[in-house]
């Protein structure tokens, strides 16, 4: 018992002693708590729904990784499909490029619909992510390590998360 509890309260310490910033985007329309300095960038993704612009903020530690992506699909491919659906294509999508470990559950974040995928990549990555379709945006935030990764650092990433209007 007194092992759990040090382990409890060094991934706390550990935790506490980031250099966590607050990244506000009004063009995302989101705010978030980061482990760190923020590199912007902006990639074209190729998809069923044509080429989509993705925005990404990364911050890179080394052994670990956080980030938060978001990408406008059109209005109509996510009416036509609905949020179900397209986090059921997210979910095949991870599966079919290596993840191992899969588990997901249904989640909220006011009035929107969202994912949370927890999965190993190529049996050496930890990933956990929370998605959230917003209309026609979808929010994807990763947290990613070597190794497991502290429960508190992750749920303060998560829990910092909020759309702006």
């Amino acid at each position: 018992m007194r092992i759990l509890l040090l382990l409890v309260l060094l991934g706390a310490l550990a935790a506490a002693q980031e250099n966590w910033r607050t990244v506000r985007s009004s063009a995302g329309r989101f705010e978030v708590s980061l482990p760190g300095p923020a590199r912007t960038s902006q990639e074209s993704l190729d998809t069923s729904a044509g080429t989509l612009k993705q925005q990404q903020f990364l911050v890179n530690l080394g052994q670990r990784a956080f980030m938060v992506t978001y990408v406008d699909y059109p209005e109509a491919n996510v009416r036509e499909l609905g949020p179900g659906k397209v986090f059921e294509n997210i979910r095949e999508g991870v599966r079919d490029d290596g993840a191992t470990d899969l588990c997901h559950a249904g989640l909220k974040l006011g009035p929107h619909q969202g994912c949370a995928l927890s999965y190993r990549k190529e049996g050496r990555f930890w990933v956990k992510s929370r998605l959230y379709l917003v209309g026609s945006r979808l929010y994807q935030l990763t947290a990613t390590g070597q190794k497991p990764l502290d429960p508190a650092t992750v749920r303060r990433f998560f829990e910092s998360f909020k759309i702006l209007p």
